[in-house]
C-alpha cells in the first residue's frame, strides 16, 4: 500500500485563501509522489467554520460554491479515514487530525504536514508518522 499525507487544516484554509489548490506545492507533491491524501470528515467541518469566521469573511470573499467545489476536490483526491481517539497534543483541538495520522499508520507510512508547533514537537514519537512542515515535505 502507498504512503499517505494528512494536511493540517490551516494548510487547507491558507490553500482555498489562495485560489491555488491544483497549483500548490504541497498537493502537486502528493500527486508526484503518488502518496494517498488522507482526511476526515471533521476537517470539513473545521474548514467551513473557520472560513465562516467574520474577520476572515470580511477580508476575503469568501464564495461557499467555490469552498464546495473545493471539497469535492479534496474528496476525488483523497481518502476518507475516521480520526481514532487520542490525546497525544497539548493542543487538545489538533488531537484528531494526530487521530487522522494515527488510523492511516496503521498501514502505511504517513506524512502529517502542519506548521503547528503543537503537533511538529510530536514527530518521532508515533510509529510509522512523519510529522513535518510543508516545507520539509517538499524536501523528501
Amino acid at each position: 500500500m502507498s504512503e499517505a499525507v494528512v494536511v493540517d487544516t490551516n494548510f487547507l484554509v491558507r490553500v482555498f485563501l489562495s485560489g491555488n489548490e491544483g497549483r500548490d506545492a504541497i498537493f502537486r507533491k502528493i500527486s508526484q509522489l503518488r502518496l494517498k491524501l488522507v482526511y476526515g470528515r471533521e476537517q470539513f467541518d473545521e474548514l467551513f467554520e473557520v472560513l465562516g469566521y467574520i474577520r476572515i469573511t470580511k477580508k476575503h470573499n469568501i464564495d461557499r460554491d467555490k469552498l464546495i467545489r473545493f471539497r469535492d476536490w479534496i474528496v476525488r483526491k483523497g481518502v476518507e479515514i475516521d480520526s481514532e481517539t487520542v490525546s497525544l497534543c497539548r493542543d487538545p483541538d489538533d488531537n484528531y487530525i494526530l487521530g487522522l495520522a494515527l488510523d492511516s499508520s496503521r498501514s502505511r507510512k504517513t506524512y502529517l504536514v502542519t506548521s503547528d508547533k503543537d503537533m511538529l514537537v510530536l514527530n518521532k514519537k508515533i510509529k510509522n508518522v512523519v510529522i513535518c512542515t510543508p516545507g520539509e515535505f517538499l524536501e523528501i
